[in-house]
């Protein structure tokens, strides 16, 4: 199994931290340990990542003392053949921190390797979707004012230190004091604020997507929407009161009746699919690959790429596996070859369970290789 959580959570059991994740209560972890997530992310890799002159705007904030800096003062309109588009100019981000604001790097699992690899494994372990943005705070510094997400976080302080200020009810108010190493969970509500001292600060917030009680209602209004019994307009403003009482009645009948049908794992099931193509697809290893695929053999080894979510569903005779925007197509009678490279562990080709010779199982494999949900580990 994968523990990437239990290790970013250490000292901490994942059993424990299960007792405040979904709830009101934060957990702080103090280490006080600058290497400890030099794995993920350095100021040197923030460096490499602000080296390049075409990061675009819309992945970038810039905030100081609770406001935004308008974008016409970080940015520039850059014209090529293909269109117009604004990108940050690494200069005036750099000039604005300088003059006290934080800059705010959004969605970064998607360009800093450390980060993807730390989301990738985090949304295989939690089996929902996760996202990084990194926080560069200047000295004696405030981002945004006290504010509540609406989804649970976890923050990794990565260098230097931050003071944050929580709100658990009302207006108590507890301090504390994030230093290099630290990890604070904040759960969805929870109001809290953020500034710095003496020193700055670089930490990254990994937003946590689970399916949210009031999502698994949307899906009930989404199920109500495809079902013809719940399809029929309310009375209008002129109707008499017979008539409102007769749709009140029907009404609750047919959507007792809808929620009698539904199950919770239906729900569930529901929005995982919705999560599987929502999910980011730019995964790491692809080109080189389909460059080696022609030599793919039955000896060759092969492996489920980490973190990308999946959904089986079967169709008379055949599997789809559906994985981003993605669908390969498998025989249902190759259950078990489809269960192995669903599997977390890596395997030799011709290792496939089912009625396959070589060449089939080589088939196979590539397909799957061929649209990223297997990685080629040795030729």
């Amino acid at each position: 199994m994968n523990d990437c959580l239990a290790r970013i959570l250490t000292p901490v059991s994942r059993q424990d931290f299960l007792r405040h994740y979904g709830g009101r209560e934060y957990l702080h972890i103090n280490r006080n340990d600058p290497a400890f997530y030099a794995e993920f992310l350095t100021a040197a890799g923030v460096d490499r990542f602000l080296a390049c002159d075409q990061l675009p705007a819309a992945f970038l904030n810039v905030v100081r003392d609770g406001k935004k800096c308008p974008i016409e003062a970080w940015s520039r309109v850059q014209t090529s053949a293909r269109g117009q588009e604004t990108v940050a100019v690494t200069e005036r981000l750099l000039d604005l921190y300088g003059a006290g604001a934080t800059l705010i790097l959004n969605r970064v699992h998607l360009s800093i390797p450390g980060l993807r690899d730390l989301c990738a494994d985090l949304t295989s372990e939690f089996g929902f979707l996760t996202q990084a943005n990194v926080y560069l705070s200047p000295p004696g510094s405030a981002g945004f004012d006290r504010h509540a997400d609406e989804h649970e976080v976890i923050v990794m302080q990565i260098a230097g230190s931050k003071h944050w200020q929580i709100f658990p009810g009302g207006e108590s108010v507890r301090d504390l004091e994030m230093r290099s190493g630290d990890l604070l969970f904040l759960p969805r509500g929870l109001s809290h604020a953020a500034s710095t001292s003496v020193e700055g600060s670089i930490h990254v917030t990994v937003g946590l997507h689970p399916a949210y009680e009031f999502e698994l209602v949307n899906q009930i209004v989404s199920m109500a929407k495809e079902t013809a019994d719940l399809g029929r307009p309310a009375p209008p403003a002129f109707a008499d009161q017979e008539t409102r009482r007769n749709f009140d009645t029907a009404f609750r009948a047919r959507l007792t009746d809808l929620l009698a049908r539904v199950t919770t794992a239906e729900l569930l099931d529901r929005y995982y699919r919705a999560a599987v193509k929502q999910q980011p697809q730019a995964w790491p290893g692809r080109f080189s690959d389909l460059c080696d695929l022609a030599a793919l053999t039955a000896d060759s080894r092969v492996s489920r790429r980490r973190g990308i979510l999946t959904h089986t569903r079967q169709d008379g005779r055949f599997l789809n596996v559906e994985f981003g925007e993605r669908t390969v197509v498998v025989p249902a009678f190759l259950r078990g070859a489809l269960d192995r490279i669903l599997g977390r562990e890596s395997f030799a080709v011709r290792d496939l369970e089912g009625l396959l010779t070589d060449a089939g199982k080589i088939r196979l494999v590539r397909e799957f290789v061929r649209t990223g949900l297997l990685q080629i580990e040795k030729l």
